[in-house]
């Protein structure tokens, strides 16, 4: 029974677009839908701790460097953080087997309207899902399980999110 696979917050494109490769080679792509995690950075220190305490997420030299140069805290380091979070849904939406997006504000659940709103994020229907009874297709387990979903997530076919 998986219903959807949500992955660890990325901030390394490339990488994951390799791990994606793996993935549609193996077909879990057209099994179940696969959310990309994304996160907002709000500050240098939480970028260094990610990178250098909290396994599986890779927090590249080039994320940490722009970090840096927004300031240690405040509105230029939130608007940074927020930026590069945008920058990489953008950069995912070209990979094909994403059905959307997971959002995961870590103390910052502000920043999620922003994030939706400037990367163009609709929300999943999950209320039709549930209302369709027992989720037999992928198209339906993909408006169940997405938080937010890449252009043509509320079209039912999951392979119209690949955009």
């Amino acid at each position: 029974g998986v219903r959807f696979i949500q992955t660890q917050i990325t901030f390394n494109v490339e990488r994951f677009a390799s791990f994606m490769a793996r993935v549609r080679d193996l077909g879990i792509d057209r099994q179940v839908p696969i959310l990309a995690g994304v996160a907002p950075l709000r500050s240098i220190r939480a970028a260094r701790y990610m990178r250098d305490h909290v396994p599986g997420i890779e927090v590249p030299d080039a994320v940490v460097r722009r970090m840096e140069q927004a300031g240690s805290r405040g509105a230029r380091s939130e608007e940074e953080g927020i930026r590069i979070c945008v920058e990489v849904i953008e950069r995912i939406r070209d990979i094909p087997g994403i059905a959307g997006f997971h959002l995961m504000p870590v103390h910052w659940e502000a920043a999620v309207a922003e994030i939706a709103h400037r990367a163009r994020l609709t929300p999943a229907r999950a209320a039709v899902a549930l209302a369709a009874g027992p989720a037999d297709s992928v198209a339906r387990r993909a408006d169940h399980a997405a938080l937010a979903g890449a252009p043509g997530a509320l079209r039912g076919d999951p392979r119209e999110q690949r955009a």
